[in-house]
C-alpha cells in the first residue's frame, strides 16, 4: 500500500508560504500582497509602495518572468519546452532556455555534479511529480543511473539547437524556481520600490526590507507543519544586485510511503536512491537563485562534512542545516544574522 503526501497543497498553501516562510514585523509602510501560482508551487509577493500603479506593473512583471521560466523548463507541460526537448530529443530552444541550460551545466559541475539536470529518466521512473509515485525496479533504475550524463545535453553557441541523448531526459527541479526567482529580479531591478517574493523553497528579496533594512525570513521548522518555523534569519540585501536569494531543500517536501519505508524526493544522482545522511533540510543564502536553489540540493546530496562548507565558499554563500536529531549547524558568516525560535532545536559543535 502506498500513502502520499505532498508538502504543498493548495488550499492551505495560499495562507501560508510553502517551505520557507517570510515575515513583515516592524513595518508601517504600506504595501500591496498578491499569490497566484506558477512551476507547481504558490508564488507570494508583497511590494512595499502606496502607489497602486507600480504594484500592479511589479506584480505583471513577476508573475510574466516565472510564467517565462515555467514555459521553457516544466517537464510536464506539454507546451514547454523541456517537455518537447525530453519527447524530440532536439529543439530550437528560446534564448532563455538556453541560456538557462548552460548556467546550469556551468554550476553542476562547479558543484561537482551533486545536481544534476539529466536525471530526468530516474525521476520519471520514482514518479513524485505524478498521483501514484513508488519505489522503482532496481534493474531500471540502474540503467537510468548509468545513463544520466550532462555532457549528452549539446547546445549549439552559434544558435539556439539544444539536442540531448536519445537514453536521458532532463528534469529542472533542482534549478527552475531559483531560475525564476532570478528572473523575476531581472524583471524588477530598476525598481524604486522593495519587495519580497516567495516560490515554493526560494525566496528573492530586493531592496531595503521593512526592519531597519533588513528582511526577516523564518526557516521551516522540518518536523512540524509548513507554517510553523524553528528559527529566522535577518538579511541584508546583497551587493551589488541589492537583492538577496535563499533557498531551503528538506526532505519533508515530496514523499510517500510503500511497505512502511517513506521515501522522500531527493535523490542522489549516483546511486538514483533518497538521500539518507542524517540532514533533514539545507537552506541557502545567496547572490542569486539558480546558486540558492542548486546549492540547496547540492549540499543536501553531499551531506555535511568539510566538503559542503568548501562549496559554500567557492559560491560565497551561507547555510543553515537541519539534522534528524534536531540540531543544526549555522555557517559562521549567519551568526549574527540567525535567531533560534524554538529551544527544542540545539546546536551543533563542528570543529573545521
Amino acid at each position: 500500500m502506498i500513502k502520499t503526501k505532498l508538502a504543498v497543497r493548495l488550499i492551505a498553501a495560499f495562507t501560508v508560504f510553502s517551505v520557507i516562510c517570510a515575515f513583515f514585523s516592524g513595518c508601517s509602510d504600506k504595501y500591496t500582497e498578491f499569490t497566484s501560482f506558477s512551476m507547481g508551487s504558490v508564488l507570494t509577493a508583497r511590494i512595499y509602495t502606496d502607489d497602486s500603479v507600480e504594484a500592479e506593473n511589479l506584480r505583471e512583471a513577476i508573475n510574466t518572468a516565472c510564467e517565462e521560466a515555467d514555459n521553457a523548463l516544466s517537464s510536464t507541460d506539454k507546451d514547454a519546452e523541456i517537455y518537447h526537448l525530453n519527447h524530440n530529443k532536439r529543439i530550437i530552444a528560446s534564448e532563455f532556455l538556453k541560456n538557462t541550460l548552460m548556467d546550469i551545466i556551468m554550476v553542476s559541475n562547479t558543484l561537482e555534479r551533486k545536481v544534476d539536470v539529466s536525471v530526468g529518466e530516474i525521476t520519471k521512473l520514482w514518479g513524485f511529480t505524478s498521483s501514484e509515485p513508488s519505489v522503482p525496479e532496481k534493474n531500471a533504475l540502474d540503467s537510468a543511473v548509468k545513463a544520466r550524463d550532462i555532457e549528452k545535453i549539446l547546445i549549439d553557441t552559434d544558435s539556439t539547437m539544444i539536442i540531448i541523448e536519445d537514453d536521458i531526459s532532463l528534469d529542472t527541479g533542482a534549478f527552475g524556481k531559483g531560475v525564476a526567482c532570478d528572473a523575476a529580479f531581472e524583471s524588477i531591478k530598476n525598481a524604486t520600490s522593495p519587495l519580497i517574493m516567495t516560490l515554493g523553497g526560494t525566496v528573492m528579496a530586493f531592496g531595503e526590507g521593512p526592519s531597519k533594512g533588513k528582511w526577516t525570513v523564518g526557516i521551516r521548522n522540518p518536523f512540524d507543519s509548513a507554517d510553523s518555523y524553528f528559527a529566522t534569519l535577518k538579511l541584508a540585501p546583497l551587493s551589488p544586485k541589492n537583492a538577496v536569494f535563499v533557498s531551503t531543500s528538506g526532505s519533508y517536501e515530496k514523499t510517500f510511503t510503500e511497505n512502511s519505508v517513506t521515501y522522500h524526493h531527493i535523490l542522489d544522482p549516483e546511486t538514483g536512491y533518497p538521500v539518507d545522511n542524517g540532514l533533514v533540510s539545507v537552506t541557502v543564502i545567496a547572490h542569486s537563485g539558480l546558486n540558492a536553489d542548486a546549492l540547496s540540493t547540492a549540499l543536501f546530496v553531499n551531506g555535511f562534512n568539510d566538503d559542503a562548507l568548501q562549496l559554500l565558499k567557492s559560491f560565497s554563500a551561507e547555510a543553515v542545516f537541519v539534522f534528524s536529531d534536531g540540531s543544526y549547524y549555522v555557517t559562521q558568516g549567519l551568526t549574527q544574522s540567525f535567531t533560534l525560535t524554538d529551544d527544542s532545536f540545539t546546536l551543533k559543535e563542528y570543529a573545521q
